[in-house]
């Protein structure tokens, strides 16, 4: 008991022990303040993905329009062409006929 007074007076006044708390109480103040700037970067990064991935869904549906678009035009094209090979079968029918 006498060595613990002993080591408290001799401590006290030099500020051993005010030190040690004040260490202590920043530490925690610090793990506090990298917890703090951990959540805002993981929020922060969140919100970016939560962007990207709105547009990725946006491109992929401007993409399966354009895929579609693109089928109608080939159907197209063939109609166009099979209508192209009649009229030049007519066409030579009539070169011939006259």
């Amino acid at each position: 008991m006498e060595i613990l007074l002993n080591l408290l007076t001799y401590s006290l006044p030099g500020g051993f022990l005010g030190s040690v708390f004040a260490w202590l109480v920043g530490r925690r103040r610090q793990d506090n303040d990298m917890l703090v700037q951990l959540q805002k970067s993981i929020n922060m990064l969140s919100d970016e993905n939560r962007k990207i991935l709105d547009e990725n869904i946006k491109l992929r549906k401007e993409n399966a329009n354009l895929i579609a678009n693109q089928e109608a035009i080939k159907q197209n094209q063939k109609l166009l062409e099979e209508e192209i090979k009649h009229l030049r079968a007519e066409i030579a029918k009539l070169t011939q006929s006259n």
